[in-house]
């Protein structure tokens, strides 16, 4: 599974940075797409759907706490990693509050978007491994409906379970 990127920054040096930064395919992901402003981040999120958002947390039109309130009204389920050029513990806290995996102040360093990556990464396949049992465990409990149902079934036939009409 490929792990779907999102970039976004209002200054394009930035974007273009973070695209070199990171050897992405070699840890599976891929840049799904870039934004230059917090509108054009919301778009593409609800049309891109990626497994990560990396995001300024300032830019105009909507910030990233706006965006990252928006996703969590929408029930999209991306994670997201805030870099900024504010050291204010506030941002930082807030945003780490409504669910960021981590916040990054610049020059960003390879190493600190790398641990990162690695964090959110392994968050998104605990939730894939949670839904896939979840998935089993249903599919499991319909079986044992469907053959608890058919031994009653098959007992009516045979008459050694009476059917009770109430």
């Amino acid at each position: 599974m490929t792990i779907r990127i999102m970039l976004a920054d209002d200054e394009p040096i930035i974007l273009k940075g973070l695209r070199k930064l990171i050897p992405w395919e070699s840890l599976g992901m891929e840049i799904a797409g870039q934004a230059g402003d917090g509108a054009e981040l919301a778009e593409l999120i609800g049309e891109l759907k990626p497994d990560i958002v990396i995001s300024d947390i300032s830019m105009p039109h909507r910030s990233g706490i706006e965006i990252l309130r928006w996703m969590g009204e929408a029930g999209l389920t991306a994670k997201v990693i805030f870099i900024s050029a504010y050291q204010e513990f506030a941002y930082a806290k807030e945003a780490l509050s409504l669910g960021a995996v981590d916040y990054l102040i610049k020059p960003i360093e390879k190493a600190q978007l790398a641990a990162a990556l690695d964090k959110a990464a392994s968050l998104i396949r605990e939730r894939g491994e949670a839904i896939r049992s979840k998935d089993k465990l249903e599919r499991l409990e319909a079986r044992r409906r469907t053959e608890e149902l058919q031994e009653e079934l098959s007992r009516v036939a045979e008459g050694t379970l009476s059917v009770r009409s109430e």
